[in-house]
């Protein structure tokens, strides 16, 4: 077996490795998504007005599955991990939410 064959058969698991990973966070999501989705469906249907945007859950969950992923491969905030654990915290706390909200769209956000 010579370096090159090696070389792809890593490639092709760590790309496997990375969808099933992106595919895992994405079904979570949307599931977590669609049960926001039921609830503003049902609060919805108090007032007799219809909603049907249940598209848009798996939109999100695509979207904010990737940006996991890419959070991940960009490995944001394991450079603090050997200082004491408010540091990380602190840290995660603040870039994670800030990088979800600026790849969100502002349509989705208001239920249009």
């Amino acid at each position: 077996m010579d370096i090159p064959e090696t070389k792809g058969r890593e490639l092709k698991e760590k790309a496997r490795h990375g969808l099933i990973e992106y595919a895992l966070n994405v079904v979570y999501l949307t599931l977590v998504f669609a049960a926001f989705t039921v609830y503003r469906r049902l609060v919805l249907a108090e007032y007799d007005i219809a909603y049907t945007n249940y598209w848009v859950a798996l939109i999100e969950g695509l979207i904010l599955g990737k940006v996991i992923m890419l959070g991940s491969l960009f490995r944001l905030g394991r450079g603090l991990e050997e200082k004491p654990l408010i540091y990380p915290a602190l840290y995660k706390t603040v870039v994670s939410p800030s990088s979800s909200a600026s790849s969100r769209p502002s349509s989705m956000e208001s239920g249009a």
